[in-house]
């Protein structure tokens, strides 16, 4: 039981958020015009997450169809396989979010040290909620809430990010625009 618990709890989250954040860093370096800020970073790294999620979703689905038929797809699988996809996007946006903000701060220690941070703020994230799924017996009302939590977190992120997209196009459409119309913005 303890050997599942840490690797379920510890190591798959750690090997997870490794892969997904190895391809969001190899898009900020390839692509690295179109990688501007935080919120890029976000949109970025839930994309990584949803797709790691839902290629991950779908092997287990179709594992469990093979061998347990129509009885493993029930809506507690396909419920929980969605929320599960939100929160791997939310851990991924985290750490996308991480080399958005390295990535326009003017801070030489902001831009080394924000991405690990971020990085360990997803896996540690990833990792709390595994735990605390597992510490949880079966599909419940708090298994759920802790589920919700990875979507609840990447709201939280984006709404501070757009927050500050607007700002900066305040600032930049002050002088470009009549009044009327920068008042509406």
């Amino acid at each position: 039981f303890r050997s599942a618990a840490i690797r379920t709890g510890v190591i798959i989250p750690l090997i997870e958020e490794t892969l997904k954040g190895g391809i969001v860093l190899f898009i900020l370096l390839r692509h690295r015009r179109e990688f501007d800020d935080s919120l890029d970073g976000i949109v970025y790294g839930s994309m990584v997450g949803f797709g790691f999620a839902m290629s991950r979703n779908m092997i287990g689905f179709l594992s469990g169809f093979f061998v347990h038929g129509f009885s493993a797809l029930s809506m507690e699988a396909l419920f929980t396989g969605a929320i599960y996809t939100l929160n791997q996007a939310a851990y991924s946006a985290i750490f996308g979010a991480g080399l958005g903000y390295a990535r326009m701060s003017k801070n030489r220690r902001a831009r080394r040290w924000a991405p690990l941070l971020a990085f360990f703020l997803a896996v540690a994230a990833h990792i709390g909620h595994n735990v605390a799924v597992h510490a949880a017996t079966g599909f419940n009302l708090l298994t759920m809430v802790l589920t919700l939590g990875g979507f609840i977190l990447l709201g939280i992120i984006s709404s501070l990010a757009l927050r500050k997209q607007l700002q900066w196009i305040r600032e930049e459409l002050k002088d470009q625009i009549s009044k009327e119309l920068y008042d509406v913005v």
